[in-house]
């Protein structure tokens, strides 16, 4: 969509947010903590982060991911 993103510090979200800016992380995993992720993003030229967000989503495209996993285990790519 996009749009900056504004999550939660879990999984591999944090090392993700740190490879690029692509919107707010808050600062724990807390509805209180997301609700000033959420406050601070609306502050935020929401535009700043068009760069982030398309290295990202063609870094994370799911037919080139599922084109590449099939390369990888021999299958037929059509």
């Amino acid at each position: 969509m996009r749009r900056p993103i504004i999550a939660t510090p879990v999984g591999d979200l944090p090392e993700l947010f740190e490879k690029r800016a692509f919107g707010v992380l808050a600062a724990d995993a807390t509805a209180s903590a997301y609700r000033d992720a959420l406050r601070s993003a609306l502050a935020l030229d929401a535009s700043q982060f068009g760069p982030a967000l398309e290295a990202f989503a063609a870094e994370f495209d799911v037919a080139a991911t599922a084109r590449q996993f099939l390369q990888d285990v021999g299958g037929e790519v059509r």
